[in-house]
């Protein structure tokens, strides 16, 4: 065997008493080589899409964080490819509305055979509260308008994993989940100055009725004398 594997310039690493007695990170590295020299694979015809931009920028880097900070699940590598099918999103939509969402129209399994159309359904079917017919996607941003957000993608842009228009849909939505915080912040700030504003008034209509009880006591004072 390992006279072959020299013939084929693949020799490195092993000798056969590894080989017998299953040196394992030897016998790994053997076959690595192996692989990485005589892979028996076709090379594609077309060359396959985004590896050409495989590192994420730091607008990117951002919405992924934000999403894996929502407490989504499974966690996102790569903000398109892991968002195609739609759930991921879901997930966002129920975190910042709970209730928003009707699980029992979204595909969460997808088998073999039907993957692709799957995700198409999931981006296209009916639903009653989006008054339509298309789903996950479309699903999606219809409950991300419900939600408050503006959202200008279409369902194509997310089931054609569109990158500029999927980053239009989670910049929208970080808006959509800041502006209720910030909001409540607002009115938290503003019921503390209407207490003290009432506190104020209340220490001063106090301090009057002491200022008139003094007057009336030296009226009586000056009166008995």
């Amino acid at each position: 065997m390992l006279r072959q594997a020299d013939q084929m310039n693949c020799r490195s690493f092993v000798t056969p008493e590894d080989v017998v007695q299953g040196v394992y990170k030897l016998n790994v590295a053997f076959v690595a080589n192996l692989f990485n020299n005589h892979p028996g694979l076709d090379k594609p015809e077309e060359p396959i899409p985004m590896l050409e931009n495989i590192e994420e920028d730091r607008e990117e880097k951002t919405y992924r964080n934000w999403m894996n900070s929502m407490g989504v699940s499974p966690y996102v590598n790569w903000l398109y490819s892991d968002l195609a099918d739609g759930l991921i999103i879901f997930q966002l939509f129920d975190i910042i509305k709970p209730n928003l969402v009707s699980w029992n129209k979204v595909h969460k399994n997808f088998t073999k055979m039907k993957k692709f159309m799957e995700r198409v359904e999931n981006c296209n079917y009916a639903v009653e509260l989006g008054k339509d017919k298309l789903a996950n996607a479309k699903y999606a941003i219809s409950m991300a308008r419900k939600a408050g957000a503006r959202i200008y993608a279409l369902p194509e842009d997310i089931a054609e994993v569109k990158q500029k228009m999927v980053m239009t849909v989670f910049a929208c939505l970080m808006a959509r989940d800041y502006v209720p915080n910030s909001l409540e912040k607002n009115q938290e700030e503003v019921i503390k100055e209407e207490v003290k504003k009432e506190e104020v008034t209340k220490e001063e209509e106090v301090t009057k009725e002491e200022v008139t009880k003094e007057e009336v006591t030296k009226e009586e004072v000056a009166k008995e004398e």
